[in-house]
């Protein structure tokens, strides 16, 4: 019987410095090991950064991601469990998490499936559509509700203070994101008063769901201040979230 043998040729090509820095600060492979799985290279862990294996199969190939790992100071490794028979190049690159990439081009970041190894793998593109929890949200609405910033009444007409308005005038309510389709426009959610009573209004959203008219059943009280409530808490965005009515970014109030 012939006994075969495979050799591995590898070619560390440098240790990128990815993340744009203006001090010079050296960044090196501390070791490389070989065996029966694979390769495994050590290198210097710092917090902020997280780090990105590449191989190229020549210095002509597409770069392929083959590992990725969070910081874990002072030292930490990536592994190729897969390495090609004959002669491969490698880099490892220190990218900021401030600045996160989407290596396998899911429109989820990096760190953040980093951070959730046990349900999600920054290197498969096909989980962002997966929902374990079965709460009918994709790991990819997850994310995005998670990231996006909070649905808050980005303007108003009349505006806050506006003098003279006319006794015939609706108000709109405009929304920094579209609320959710299924979103429910009762009087206890969206009111208005004057002169110590409430002032009766149909709700109406609009079709892109960004904003919400307020059309009074009889003429504004002359002279009087209108004030409009808005229960955050009560309407809930795209995302599923309550809306951070005053905008402080502490969210439903």
């Amino acid at each position: 019987m012939k006994t075969l043998f495979k050799i591995r040729w590898v070619v560390l090509l440098a240790a990128l410095l990815a993340a744009a820095r203006t001090e010079a600060q050296e960044f090196r492979i501390a070791e490389i090991e070989f065996d029966a799985g694979g390769i495994a290279f050590e290198y210097p862990s710092e917090e902020g950064y997280y780090y990105r294996l590449i191989r190229n199969a020549d210095l002509t190939e597409v770069s392929t991601a083959v590992a990725l790992g969070l910081a874990s100071p002072p030292a930490a490794l990536l592994r190729d469990d897969d390495p090609p028979a004959g002669r491969a190049f490698y880099q490892i690159q220190r990218l900021l998490i401030t600045a996160a990439l989407d290596t396998d081009g899911d429109r989820i970041d990096d760190v953040y499936e980093l951070q959730r190894s046990a349900i999600l793998d920054p290197l498969d593109p096909f989980d962002a559509s997966e929902d374990p929890d079965g709460n009918g949200l994709s790991h990819l609405s997850e994310y995005l509700a998670a990231t996006a910033p909070l649905t808050r009444i980005a303007a108003t007409s009349p505006r806050p203070g506006e003098q003279g308005v006319a006794l015939t005038r609706e108000t709109v309510l405009r929304f920094s994101a579209p609320l959710s389709p299924a979103v429910r426009l009762l009087p206890d959610r969206i009111s208005a008063r004057a002169a110590g009573g409430s002032l009766p209004a149909r709700l109406h959203l609009a079709k892109d769901r960004r904003s919400v008219t307020m059309f009074y059943g009889e003429p504004l009280p002359p002279d009087a201040e209108v004030t409009v409530e808005v229960d955050g808490g009560l309407i809930f965005d795209g995302y599923g979230r309550g809306v951070d009515a005053d905008g402080d970014g502490g969210g439903p109030d």
